[in-house]
């Protein structure tokens, strides 16, 4: 069964910082999925990290996106960060955010909160992907 670590705190500096929660740790052997899920019920973003046999899911929490979002308009890169001191970039956050919100943006499928969460959170997302879409 999937493992599900949350992100505690984030902070922006010469890259963006996602601090996970005391206790929740990830081997030598995981690896980057480079892909994102959405859980719409728990507004929250899932980076998916991959081990040898599971899945682990970074749980990106409404309270990180505007941070999230800042990071993306200024092109840094996301680094997650373990108590043990170990880190691992999530390389593909920043365009799977973008393809996960162009999808969202106006999109009841999702829910009404989580659309109105989206649409509030990624100003910067959002304008880009427009940008995108006119040319």
């Amino acid at each position: 069964m999937a493992q599900r670590i949350t992100v505690e705190t984030s902070k922006i500096g010469e890259e963006l910082s996602l601090f996970v929660q005391a206790g929740q740790e990830v081997n030598e052997q995981t690896q980057d999925a480079m892909r994102m899920l959405v859980d719409s019920d728990h507004l929250a973003f899932l980076y998916v990290l991959d081990t040898e046999d599971d899945l682990i899911y970074v749980d990106l929490g409404v309270e990180h996106w505007e941070k999230m979002d800042q990071a993306a308009a200024a092109d840094l890169k996301a680094v997650l960060h373990f108590r043990d001191g170990k880190t691992m970039t999530l390389s593909a956050l920043t365009s799977e955010m973008e393809y996960l919100v162009s999808n969202i943006k106006g999109n009841a499928n999702y829910g009404e909160k989580m659309v109105s969460a989206v649409e509030r959170s990624f100003p910067s997302i959002i304008s880009k992907t427009e940008e995108g879409n006119e040319g």
